[in-house]
């Protein structure tokens, strides 16, 4: 992550804010410097407080961070630029406060916003904890994460130093993603508790079936091996029991049906000879009514002609009556017909009355017809649009002369636009040229007084190391006149050596007698030595300073030498005097773009005027070819009009249509009255006609049935002849209803026949069923009969029972096997992976889970490449070591020791001094972040932001530091660092300044 911009308003001591670190260029190092409580850690509690909306510190408190001296109506408000794997983002965030006479906070503010091809688009939402989590998302850090990391400030620097293993475990399991290793364990304990529970689910279903079976096993019987085994042997038994009982059931019901068949016999038998007896009665009673029944025989013979004979002598009756009846309708028709030609005969005279005008009225209707094409609407009004159209004509003649006149002056316009066109397009090339010409010699001025302050930075570091080798000269000659022949003595030696010495004495080391004793010659000698290393060390970083410089000057010149006029001008002279040159050459191009800017001011001006008479003439054209067409598609309309009136006038002989219309419309009615007077008397004619003729068929109608009729009375007469009907019946029957006597004397003839036949024939079948055989003692076989049939239902409910046991005990046992099939598998595959989660979980030999062992390598990763840069700082005296000391109740394998060269030992981290933990923090942090930049695993730590640490610094460390964050800034790592000590504020390449009024403070980078 890398800041790009940070805005402050009303935060702090600023009121409004904006750092820009593009200014920085190519400066990877600087120095956020002022004075105390100027606002130099606002600036690091702002990027917090914007990313996630607390201090830099955890004992600062973020809300009492509001300008003191801000309005009310003036919003505390943080934006944040940065960017992060090649993408940029903007996050908005304000600090609510309570206004003035209110008791809520105003709302609060939190937006994201993604910058692509710079323009902002929002890609938060409106919820803050959604939005705070997009923000984790994309940073890849937690904020106690981030100030452990990023930014290490006051007080906080060394937590990540000294924190236990949970919370390095967090930290580095969030930088490295290891968070799917612990995901993995528990998703595998989880299959193991899984797998358990589903054994123990078995085995209570194992239990249940057992249970289900109630057999009463043992207790003794635990394995379910053995107690399925006993429960299989039961059901074999218990299987062939049912089958011994199944066929004696079978026996039994053989015998129950034998039983059955001898009972219906019985039954039958008996009912058989009781209806027998039953029909042979009922028949010798019907016996006895065969006189009665042939006497009604001979009376339905005798009804049967009575009925036939009343029956003729009913159609005679009729047969006259209808005849009168015809006789009178003949008269009635005749009469009609009569009056009928009566009136046909009168219309007939009517006709030829009306028909005596037909020539005239002929005549009438031709003339009508060719006049009534000229009654249509369209030669209405036609005598009145004569004078219309003659003023048409007139006013079209004027429009045409105005048009021609307004394109003629457009024509002139539009020449004079091509003119102001062509010479505003070569004015706009020359403001073009001169703005690349203005752009250019600004970019070259930049360049070129960029390339002087580095020059001048060499001359003073020159100067500076003139003076250090004149002091390494010096130092040289003083360690040659000790002539101690090795510069690397070890002080502590010599001092036990002299310790030992004494006068008269021989030397140890030389076997040469002592005469003398000096005191600390050797320190003297050692402390020159180590200034002459420190400024040989100086030197050095001074010449890679010096060729880095000279590198970046280089640069410049190739940079400016693809100008053309920089090359024009610099003849490998002073540089000053081409910046000179410059200078005056932007004022006149300067001077020359303002005149160029008010000569096209002119001709837009020019330009506008007359585009915009342009327009006015173009929109009069328009109208006035629009009336134009109107006016001629009206003189064409009134033209075809004028040549229609003409035509009027010829044919009607009419000037007005109103006259014309007023005489055809009374012509048109005479003629239709005629029409409609012919055509009532023809259609009465017409009706009259057929209706004689209706009258006269309906006439020949009723003669016809008249000589039917009469035919058909001579038959009936001599039908009625016929019968012979005695008088006794006729007078008995005459006021009778004879069908209805004739139906019930057949009806009991009938009646009387068919229950003969039927005992008849049913006496003969039962004879056949009898056969002889004597009525059986139905009581008794029906009592043994029922006496067997209940033993056999008890015995074969007994069965029915014992079966459906069985058939439950086979589903139970088959249900029972496959369970305890499963169980045997789990249970062999259960083992192994109970095994790997313990391993997995840490129960092993290094009490480390899986997360935490790979994690442990990260850490000692970071460690090889923090020690590059302690042991150069401390000069090869400490090292950071991972504490391998097992705690079987927590996390473990995370802390870190120091191992301390000079004595050999491994110390606890807290017994560094205050200087020494800051360079131990410094090197772990920046360690850290070369190891994720390395494996560039989701998180991208381009930055490193430091808040003071550096006074606890003796001078030396403090060189080797400063040289270690100079070459570290050569990997392209942006480092921040505040602090108050004057050598770094003099080393330092650029500089933030933080300048405070007393109330509000503002920034100002300086770079050298």
């Amino acid at each position: 992550m890398r800041p790009i911009k940070l805005e402050i308003h009303h935060f702090g001591p600023f009121k409004n804010e904006t750092i820009d670190f593009m200014q920085l260029n190519n400066h990877m190092l600087f120095l956020i410097s002022g004075k105390t409580g100027s606002g130099k850690t606002t600036i690091f509690d702002a990027m917090m407080y914007a990313l996630y909306g607390t201090a830099s510190t955890s004992s600062r408190n973020f809300k009492a961070m509001r300008n003191k001296h801000a309005n009310d109506d003036e919003e505390t408000l943080i934006k944040f630029q940065f960017s992060i794997r090649g993408k940029q983002f903007l996050v908005v965030r304000n600090l609510p406060h309570i206004k003035e006479g209110n008791k809520s906070h105003i709302a609060s503010k939190l937006e994201v916003h993604e910058i692509i091809d710079n323009k902002s688009q929002l890609i938060s939402t409106h919820k803050k904890t959604e939005t705070n989590q997009l923000i984790v998302d994309i940073v890849k850090l937690q904020a106690d994460q981030f100030r452990q990391i990023l930014i290490l400030p006051q007080g906080e620097f060394k937590n990540f130093l000294v924190s236990d293993s949970d919370s390095k475990n967090e930290i580095l399991r969030t930088l490295f993603d290891t968070k799917h290793l612990e995901l993995m364990v528990k998703r595998l304990k989880e299959n193991v508790d899984d797998k358990i529970d589903a054994i123990k689910m078995k085995e209570k279903e194992i239990e249940l079936r057992i249970q289900q079976l109630d057999l009463g096993l043992p207790e003794y019987m635990a394995s379910y091996d053995k107690q399925i085994q006993t429960v299989n042997l039961f059901y074999e038994a218990s299987k062939k029991e049912l089958s011994y009982k199944k066929s004696e059931l079978n026996n039994k019901l053989n015998r129950l049906k034998t039983k059955e068949e001898m009972l219906k016999k019985a039954e039958i038998l008996h009912e058989n000879i009781q209806t027998y007896n039953k029909h042979k009665q009922q028949l010798d009673r019907l016996f006895e009514q065969r006189a009665e029944i042939e006497k009604s025989q001979e009376m339905i013979q005798q009804l049967l002609q009575l009925e036939s004979y009343l029956k003729c002598l009913k159609q005679l009756d009729e047969l006259k009556k209808e005849d009168d009846h015809i006789k009178k309708q003949m008269k009635i028709e005749e009469l009609q017909i009569n009056e009928i030609n009566s009136k046909l005969q009168q219309l007939k005279d009517s006709l030829t009355e009306v028909t005596s005008n037909e020539v005239e009225m002929n005549q009438l209707n031709h003339q009508l017809i060719e006049q009534e094409r000229f009654v249509h609407i369209k030669y209405q009004g036609l005598e009145k649009n004569i004078d219309t159209l003659n003023d048409l004509k007139r006013k079209t003649e004027e429009y045409s002369d105005t048009l021609t006149s307004i394109q003629q002056e457009n024509e002139t316009i539009q020449r004079s636009l091509e003119v102001l066109t062509k010479e505003k397009s070569k004015t706009y090339e020359e403001k073009m040229h001169n703005q690349n010409l203005i752009k250019d010699t600004e970019t070259i001025i930049a360049l070129i007084n960029e390339y002087l302050s580095y020059k001048d930075e060499i001359m003073t570091i020159n100067k500076t190391q003139d003076k250090l080798l004149e002091e390494l000269n010096a130092y040289e000659l003083q360690i040659e006149r000790f002539n101690f022949g090795d510069e690397t003595l070890d002080i502590d030696a010599v001092d036990r050596v002299r310790a030992n010495l004494k006068r008269g004495q021989n030397c140890p080391v030389c076997n040469h007698v002592v005469t003398e004793v000096t005191d600390g010659v050797h320190h003297e000698y050692h402390n020159i030595v180590q200034r002459k290393i420190k400024l040989s060390r100086e030197l050095e970083a001074n010449s890679a300073k010096i060729e880095w410089i000279e590198s970046l000057t280089h640069t410049l010149i190739d940079k400016l030498l693809k100008y053309k006029q920089f090359k024009d001008a610099y003849k490998n002279d002073d540089i000053k005097n081409t910046i000179a040159l410059f200078n005056h050459e932007q004022e006149s191009i300067i001077q020359n773009s303002a005149a160029i800017n008010e000569t096209l001011e002119h001709i837009n001006q020019q330009y506008e005027q007359l585009n915009h008479k342009v327009e006015e003439n173009t929109t009069s054209i328009a109208a006035l070819k629009k009336s134009i067409d109107t006016n001629n598609q009206k003189i064409a309309e009134l033209n075809d009009k004028k040549e229609l009136y003409h035509t009027f006038v010829s044919f009607t002989g009419f000037e007005k249509f109103d006259d014309f219309k007023a005489q055809y419309d009374e012509k048109k009615k005479s003629v239709e009255s005629y029409k409609k007077n012919v055509d009532e008397l023809n259609d009465a004619i017409t009706a009259s006609l057929e209706l004689i003729q209706s009258k006269e068929t309906k006439l020949d109608k009723y003669k016809h049935h008249l000589i039917y009729n009469e035919k058909l009375l001579n038959q009936l007469q001599s039908t009625k002849q016929s019968f012979k009907v005695s008088d006794e019946i006729l007078d008995k029957y005459k006021d009778a209803d004879v069908e209805n006597e004739i139906k019930n004397l057949q009806n009991t003839v009938e009646t009387y026949h068919k229950e003969i036949h039927f005992h008849e024939n049913t006496i003969k079948s039962l004879e056949e069923a009898i056969k002889g055989n004597e009525p059986p003692d139905i009581e008794q076989i029906s009592a043994e009969y029922l006496q067997f049939s209940s033993e056999v239902k008890i015995f074969e409910q007994s069965v029915s029972d014992m079966n459906s046991q069985l058939n439950q005990m086979e589903k139970i046992i088959i249900q029972l096997e496959a369970v305890y099939k499963t169980y045997s598998r789990q249970m062999d595959d259960i083992g192994s992976e109970i095994k790997l989660f313990e391993v997995l979980n840490g129960k092993n030999a290094l009490k480390l889970s899986i997360e935490n062992y790979v994690l442990v390598y990260y850490l000692e990763q970071i460690l090889l490449l923090s020690n590059e840069r302690l042991l150069q700082m401390t000069h090869n005296r400490y090292k950071l070591v991972r504490k391998k000391d097992a705690h079987s109740r927590k996390k473990s394998g995370l802390e870190i020791e120091v191992f301390d060269y000079h004595t050999n030992t491994v110390r606890d981290i807290t017994t560094l001094s205050g200087g020494e933990t800051f360079i131990a923090s410094l090197s772990l942090a920046l360690g850290l972040s070369d190891y994720v930049m390395q494996l560039s695993g989701g998180i991208n730590l381009e930055s490193v932001f430091i808040d003071e640490g550096f006074g606890t610094l003796d001078s030396d460390t403090l060189d080797t530091a400063i040289n270690v964050l100079i070459e570290l800034q050569q990997s392209g790592k942006l480092i921040g660092i505040i602090s108050h000590v004057q050598s770094l504020k003099e080393s330092m390449p650029a500089i933030l300044n933080v300048n405070s009024d007393g109330f509000n403070s503002r920034t100002e980078f300086l770079l050298k």
